[in-house]
């Protein structure tokens, strides 16, 4: 078979297209490009996706881990063509959320329809999924060759006597058929039979004179009891229509909640932005929010007025050097001098004119007069001075209302402190505002870079109230998807709960335990009575002929002779048969030896020349040199794939349809360059198409210029 084109909605791959040629392909890409998922589509469209497996801890089930990324259903299709020069192409699709890929439909050439059932690799590859995912099927992430009841079997038989007739297992079946066909245990099987039989004719033929008198008891019973098992029969029906329209109204329910719970998964997803953050980041933007929200409640608050302005400030100062002017004015109004230059006056006009008068010299009068004349002016005004100050004194005192002008000191220090009073309030009222005008400034740049943040997810809304809003629909998607999850696996344990079949019967008293019970008890009872009157009937059968029941017993108990000396023979020949299994499998094969040896040989450049595999296909090897083999797992990561590929390679060999397609994913991924190139020369040589999916470029520098290979380069 030749793969020709592959198209897949699975996983990473949308709707994409891979084309194949027969021989070689190589596949490059790099990682997360979907050389995996290719690989897992082609076994799904060969053998279906198991539907059976559940999530365990770091691993998912291939229909969720291969869910289409775009939310679209999964489907796709594969063409082949088969030796017979036949194209046939595979469609898969998706009806039902619980079976993806459940639909499955084979048409050939002219578009009828084949039926090669639910898993045509079957029919195609002819080989199960268990032994193509050992042989043709090789992934870098499982290299090893696990034991398989299914490859063991197509090994054994194949490589023991050339061909797939009947194997050991049949053999003992068959056999063991046969003796469970004469003795199973007490009770099934023909020996048992017979031995039962036998053990009724003796006991006719004993109790042959009391049979006649309880048949008519046991018709009655036996009436009575087929009537009450006719009622219970209809109530366990009853029960069985009701817990079928249960199952069924639950598998309706959970499926309408599970589509509400989808196109509410669409709307919520829808409702928000690509650059919506995460629910992580959406709360440290809501904190910061909030944190900005109780630093912006002071600011809310009115502003305290100033408790005191400078025009204030300005007239206490005034008011002050009032005081301090007028205090030394009144130092100065206070402040007597001596009257001296009246006084000098007094002096010169009593010495001029007692010289005057003493001398005969006028002039000398004269100027004793003209300084008492001096001297009475001075006076005069010193006095007028002495009024005019009194009277200034007296409107000062007026002023400021005091009648003492020490009263002022006081006064002045008052203002004083007043002052130094209110500069201090002023200084800290403009310190507070200076700290709020700060905090306004932090806070408009706190706000506007969380504004920023919101913009690219909800452009013109309120950034707090935005915030909160995708972070409400991130938690509400978180609790849907959980939801989703649960109606999942509700789902697949519902499976297809069809609606009960008839009309609804009336509900039935009770429960059907206790209904299936009591019909049990009755039709144990109608056996029993049953055997009693047809060994009664027996009896009274053989009432005038006793020789009959006598020739009967000598013929069962013949008959019970030859089916036990049968058994004895069967049960020694599955201990030969037994013996002789245990001795095959202990070589297990050796043509599958030999072969993964040779290809082994080949891959590690004649470095290996033996590979033992035994029942569990764990392997020992020996070099050249070595005298003793060792176990396969004390090789290098790189030895041991090769040993793997070596053994995977010689099942397909020897198992698998010689055209059966080769699959390797990164196989080649731990070999180093010269055993790279030794295991694509290998590859070179197979006849059977191979797909080479690959991580590196150094495949491809190798096998440059071949025309047998077809590379193709994954975007």
């Amino acid at each position: 078979m030749i793969l020709r084109r592959m198209t897949a909605s699975f996983g990473c791959l949308d709707r994409r297209t891979l084309e194949l040629a027969p021989g070689l392909n190589l596949i490059e890409a790099p990682n997360e490009s979907g050389k995996s998922t290719w690989c897992a589509f082609l076994r799904a469209m060969l053998y279906g996706i198991d539907t059976g497996q559940r999530a365990k801890k770091g691993t998912l089930p291939d229909k969720k881990r291969y869910q289409p990324w775009t939310g679209v259903p999964m489907e796709g299709s594969l063409s082949c063509e088969l030796s017979d020069g036949r194209v046939l192409t595979v469609q898969r699709g998706t009806s039902r959320a619980a079976a993806p890929l459940g639909d499955c439909v084979v048409r050939d050439e002219a578009g009828e329809v084949l039926d090669l059932g639910p898993r045509p690799g079957l029919t195609l590859l002819g080989v199960e999924e268990a032994v193509f995912t050992r042989s043709a099927f090789i992934d870098a992430g499982a290299m090893a060759v696990e034991a398989d009841a299914a490859l063991e079997k197509r090994i054994l038989t194949l490589l023991s006597d050339g061909e797939e007739t009947m194997g050991r297992e049949q053999a003992d079946d068959t056999l063991r058929q046969w003796q469970n066909a004469r003795r199973a245990n007490r009770s099934t099987g023909r020996l048992p039979q017979i031995e039962a039989e036998l053990a009724d004719t003796e006991r006719r033929l004993s109790e042959l004179q009391a049979a006649a008198g309880r048949v008519a008891g046991a018709r009655t019973e036996r009436d009575a009891l087929r009537r009450q098992k006719a009622v219970l029969d209809e109530q366990v029906r009853a029960h069985i229509w009701y817990e079928q329209a249960e199952r069924y109204e639950q598998a309706q329910i959970v499926h309408k909640e599970y589509t509400a719970l989808e196109s509410e998964l669409t709307r919520v997803r829808s409702s928000m932005s690509p650059d919506t953050p995460d629910r992580e980041e959406l709360s440290r933007l809501r904190d910061e929010f909030v944190r900005l929200q109780a630093l912006r409640e002071p600011l809310n608050e009115p502003e305290a007025p100033c408790p005191v302005t400078e025009e204030a400030i300005a007239e206490r100062r005034e008011r002050l050097d009032r005081l301090e002017t007028d205090l030394r004015r009144f130092g100065e109004l206070s402040h007597k001098s001596f009257p001296l230059l009246p006084v000098l006056f007094l002096i010169l006009t009593v010495v001029c004119l007692g010289l005057g008068f003493l001398l005969p010299f006028a002039p000398l009068r004269y100027a004793g007069l003209g300084c008492l004349v001096v001297m009475i002016v001075t006076v005069a005004l010193r006095l007028r001075q002495n009024g005019q100050n009194w009277r200034e004194r007296e409107e000062l005192l007026e002023r400021w209302r005091i009648t003492e002008p020490e009263e002022l000191t006081p006064m002045l220090e008052k203002e004083r402190g007043a002052i130094d009073s209110a500069e201090v309030s002023l200084a800290l009222w403009r310190g507070k505002r200076e700290e709020r005008l700060r905090l306004e400034e932090y806070w408009r740049e706190q706000d506007e870079r969380l504004r920023r943040k919101i913009i690219p997810f909800a452009p013109g809304e309120d950034a707090e109230e935005a915030v909160a809003i995708r972070l409400a629909l991130r938690a509400r998607l978180e609790r849907l998807t959980e939801r989703q999850a649960v109606l999942s696996e509700r789902l697949d344990d519902l499976g297809d709960a069809p609606a009960p079949e008839g009309e609804q019967p009336p509900r039935p008293e009770g429960s059907r335990q206790a209904a299936e019970q009591e019909r049990d008890r009755i039709a144990l009872r109608l056996r029993e009575l049953d055997t009693l009157l047809a060994r009664a009937d027996g009896e009274r059968s053989t009432l005038g002929d006793p020789a009959a029941l006598q020739a009967r017993e000598a013929e069962l108990l013949e008959r019970r002779d030859a089916l036990v000396r049968e058994w004895d023979a069967i049960a020694l020949a599955r201990e030969a048969l037994q013996e002789a299994h245990g001795e095959m499998s202990a070589r297990f094969s050796p043509q599958l030896n030999e072969t993964a040896t040779a290809i082994f040989h080949q891959l590690t450049g004649g470095r290996y020349e033996a590979l033992t595999l035994d029942r569990t296909l764990e392997a020992v090897v020996r070099q050249r040199e070595d005298l003793l083999d060792r176990s396969a797992l004390s090789l290098s990561r790189g030895a041991l794939d090769q040993l793997y590929l070596a053994v995977r390679l010689a099942i397909c060999h020897l198992v698998l349809p010689p055209d059966t397609p080769l699959i390797l994913d990164d196989a080649l991924a731990h070999f180093d360059e010269m055993r790279m190139g030794h295991a694509l020369e290998y590859l070179m040589t197979e006849k059977r198409q191979i797909l080479l999916f690959t991580c590196h470029a150094r495949e491809g520098r190798y096998l440059e210029g071949r025309s047998e290979v077809h590379r193709t380069a994954l975007g």
